[in-house]
């Protein structure tokens, strides 16, 4: 987990590489509460799971002490925030404005995670997966940690985007899978005829 102020912040890091890798750019508006408890449990967690192959950076999150302002929201993580990690709410509007000039695609001020391929320090916004966390995010925050896991996993292989994006498929329909009842399937089928 990489907080990173703004877009510019972003390039300069990923440039400053000059790496390949897969890396990760998460849209997680602090400011919603279910954002905030999925990110205060599991932002520690995610940290230790970058590498070689990935990287995951979090839009209008930065250590406090850095350019200051009203609208940082120091987050309440699971343990201790010794790095005084915050969610500026006025910085990420801004950015994600930015963001979506650079993209073909439009970013909400949802829940989501976006993977783009970097080559030799610089990010590759037309080949991306999305991943909207919104609607998991109230009712199953454990397929989440499962999805960041998946990836993690299938980058550490160095999977292109695309197996990685069928992987994820895969973990989100399993979970899909689990929610149907035997007493649905009957209903919908009208398998004994009532």
């Amino acid at each position: 987990m990489i907080p990173v102020r703004t877009i510019r912040d972003l390039e300069e890091e990923i440039a400053s590489r000059k790496s390949s890798k897969v890396i990760g750019f998460m849209i997680a508006p602090y400011n919603r509460e279910e954002v905030k408890r999925i990110v205060d449990q599991y932002y520690k967690e995610w940290h230790f799971l970058r590498g070689e192959n990935f990287d995951l950076f979090w839009l209008a999150y930065g250590e406090y002490g850095i350019d200051e302002s009203p609208n940082q929201i120091i987050l309440e993580l699971a343990g201790k925030n010794e790095e005084l990690i915050y969610f500026d709410l006025e910085l990420f509007q801004r950015e994600l404005r930015e963001f979506n000039e650079k993209v073909e695609f439009k970013a909400t001020s949802d829940f989501e995670l976006i993977l783009f391929d970097s080559y030799k320090g610089k990010i590759n916004y037309r080949k991306h997966f999305r991943i909207e966390f919104d609607e998991y995010s109230k009712e199953n925050i454990g397929l989440i940690n499962k999805i960041i896991n998946a990836i993690v996993d299938n980058v550490s292989d160095n999977k292109t985007i695309q197996e990685i994006k069928k992987k994820v498929k895969i973990e989100i329909g399993k979970s899909k899978l689990k929610k149907i009842k035997i007493s649905d399937l009957i209903s919908v089928f009208g398998l004994f005829g009532g």
